[in-house]
């Protein structure tokens, strides 16, 4: 087993599917593109994944006042929204 770029371009981990595939060192996150041979950080991705923590950082904040007001059920609620 080993770590692939499929010639159509994904990341894939197991057993190489086409011989047009390129053997890679294994990624380090999803937010990882290969670029010239090297793992690249997108930055995109990176600053959609740094938005999402701080909304679901204020969703919890959010909770939490609820909570702390005797209102735990609009609480739970909330909290589902984020997957929680």
């Amino acid at each position: 087993m080993g770590c692939y770029i499929g010639f159509q371009g994904n990341y894939y981990e197991g057993d190489k599917t086409d011989y047009r595939d390129v053997d890679v060192t294994q990624r380090p996150s999803y937010l990882y593109d290969w670029i010239n041979g090297q793992w690249v950080i997108n930055a995109k991705r990176q600053a959609q994944e740094v938005e999402k923590d701080n909304y679901k950082a204020s969703i919890r904040r959010q909770a939490k006042e609820l909570s702390d007001t005797g209102k735990g059920y609009d609480a739970l609620i909330l909290l589902k929204t984020i997957g929680e």
